[in-house]
């Protein structure tokens, strides 16, 4: 930690003084730690931040080390805010939630709770605190580390479970988004507007750029969205992966409950109709790939149906999972309202739909090649 009191309860950022007063404090001075008051010691190695460390043995919740890149991180975000004329705390200790956040910003009469989160911690940690700020008047701001920060392709993330939870959305019209800095290459990666592609990969707008080139409030106003040409060439090609896939039925593979559902209805995942697996913007289901739920609701629900049928859609309610959303949008509702923009379903009622059309399931991988790059073209071009 950055931030300890003295023995009258002075506070001490260690970072702030010279290498020759450090030794002045570390022989006549003792420290304590905000949170619990236990003594700690002093870190002021030549290649680390100068900081505070527990004693081993340490029971304090804030006693885990939290590393080099994640101090140099935080001391950066701190002299970024200083340089803007904000008013930034290093570590302030909230006493009411018995949480130190890592810079803590006040605006006017708001205040600003940011934690940098470069190692992964429990679920239920990051949502206690977010609910905890939040209960308390106060916004949180999430930014992870570069060091979680993984592309896979041109605008292409892997996300786990984990860092899928910290998607922002600070108001309803605010495309969901997430916040990367790196210490090293000094520098935010900004990624928003998701197509959720597998259990753990999403497509969105990427943009880098350096600390020195951004100001706090433009961090909140990068935010185009995908070009629909991109889009459409990028999920054709999807697609045709997809296709493509021998689709194997492993045992060991994490798909096989799948695709032993497929078989038993008589189906193969490389011939699913069309409509399953569009791009459906800022919807997603952690940890569950998009085409088995869809293809899944109309195996069950639709496509049994006769024409002129009626179906009930009952989305779970998801916004639990994801703290810093507004409004989760409800997966099967977002889905089936999409298939009523292409004309296979009408809604009749608040979770009722009226199916228009048969689904269509192809019968070699031709025809569904075909298919798809007409769907996909229609559904850019006209319904994003």
């Amino acid at each position: 930690m950055l931030r300890a009191i003295d023995q009258a309860g002075k506070s001490c950022i260690l970072m702030q003084h010279s290498r020759k007063h450090i030794s002045h404090l570390r022989k006549n001075a003792t420290f304590y730690c905000p949170t619990c008051k236990e003594q700690v010691q002093m870190k002021a190695g030549s290649r680390t931040v100068p900081h505070f460390a527990h004693l081993p043995k340490s029971t304090c919740t804030n006693a885990s080390g939290e590393g080099s890149y994640h101090e140099q991180g935080k001391v950066q975000l701190y002299e970024w805010f200083t340089r803007q004329g904000y008013q930034v705390q290093l570590e302030a200790y909230l006493p009411a939630l018995r949480q130190r956040p890592d810079l803590l910003l006040t605006i006017g009469n708001r205040q600003i709770a940011i934690e940098y989160q470069c190692c992964r911690i429990s679920q239920e940690i990051m949502m206690d605190r977010t609910k905890g700020y939040k209960a308390h008047g106060i916004v949180p701001l999430w930014i992870m580390g570069g060091n979680r920060f993984k592309q896979r392709q041109p605008k292409v993330l892997s996300l786990t479970s984990f860092e899928q939870l910290f998607f922002h959305q600070f108001h309803n019209t605010f495309p969901p988004t997430l916040y990367f800095y790196c210490p090293q290459s000094r520098q935010f990666a900004i990624f928003h507007t998701p197509y959720q592609l597998s259990a753990t990969q999403m497509v969105g707008q990427l943009t880098f750029v350096p600390l020195q080139q951004l100001t706090f409030p433009k961090l909140f106003q990068l935010n185009k969205p995908l070009s629909p040409t991109f889009l459409q060439t990028f999920w054709i090609h999807h697609k045709q992966r997809f296709r493509a896939n021998p689709h194997a039925v492993i045992k060991n593979n994490g798909t096989y409950s799948f695709y032993q559902y497929l078989y038993v209805r008589g189906y193969h995942a490389s011939l699913l109709p069309t409509c399953v697996h569009l791009p459906l913007e800022g919807v997603w289901k952690n940890g569950v790939t998009p085409y088995m739920w869809q293809a899944k609701w109309l195996i069950e629900d639709v496509i049994p149906l006769k024409k002129m049928g009626i179906v009930k859609v009952e989305d779970e309610n998801e916004s639990f999972l994801y703290p810093l959303i507004q409004n989760a949008p409800p997966l099967l509702t977002s889905y089936a309202n999409l298939l009523c923009k292409l004309g296979m379903l009408t809604k009749v009622g608040p979770s009722h739909y009226r199916k228009e059309q048969e689904i269509i399931v192809p019968q070699t991988v031709h025809e569904a090649l075909r298919q798809d790059e007409e769907m996909i073209r229609y559904v850019t071009k006209h319904l994003l």
